[in-house]
Parts: C-alpha cells; sequence; structure tokens
C-alpha cells in the first residue's frame, strides 16, 4: 500500500540497531550484504530467500519465507509485545 506501519521491536534489540547505524557501510539500508551488486548492497528477495532455504534445511523445516517472517512477526507481536489480534490484522 506504501502505507508506513509502526512495528514495536523488543527493547533489548536497540542498542543493537543503534550499534549497526553508526556502521560507516555507505548504505542507505540498515542490513547490507556484502556480496550483493545492486545499489546501497541491498538484500534482494533472491538473496534472502536463498538464506532462508538453507536454513530451513538444517533443520529440517519446509516454511517458506513471506509466511515464516510473518508467522514470527506476529507471534512476537501477541507474546511478547501483548498487542491485540484486532490491531495486528489492520
Amino acid at each position: 500500500t506504501g502505507a508506513d506501519h509502526v512495528i514495536p521491536c523488543h527493547s533489548a534489540m536497540i542498542e543493537e540497531v543503534e550499534r549497526l547505524v553508526d556502521l560507516d557501510n555507505n548504505s542507505p539500508y540498515l542490513f547490507v550484504n556484502k556480496r550483493a551488486r545492486k545499489d546501497g548492497k541491498r538484500y534482494t528477495n533472491k538473496a534472502l530467500s536463498t538464506i532462508w532455504k538453507a536454513a530451513c534445511e538444517q533443520v529440517g523445516e519446509t516454511i517458506t519465507l513471506y509466511p515464516g517472517t510473518k508467522h514470527s512477526g506476529v507471534c512476537i507481536m501477541i507474546n511478547e509485545k501483548g498487542m491485540p489480534l484486532s490491531d495486528i490484522q489492520v
């Protein structure tokens, strides 16, 4: 939709994110892929899918990237942040 959505993160992550933002990586992206050829060394869907598939194979899981990350994010919002399901659905 192009709309911005604020999604809370765990408070323990704030220090690490601030450390990463301070790195001089000459990129507008927080997470960079050193092997990427795209502008800003950004991760592409293909690269993320390759990493995800390899990790799933190691643990015997078959879930694909999108549903796997969507499920994880929703679980964190419900279990750690106590957000109501109605807010998450929006």
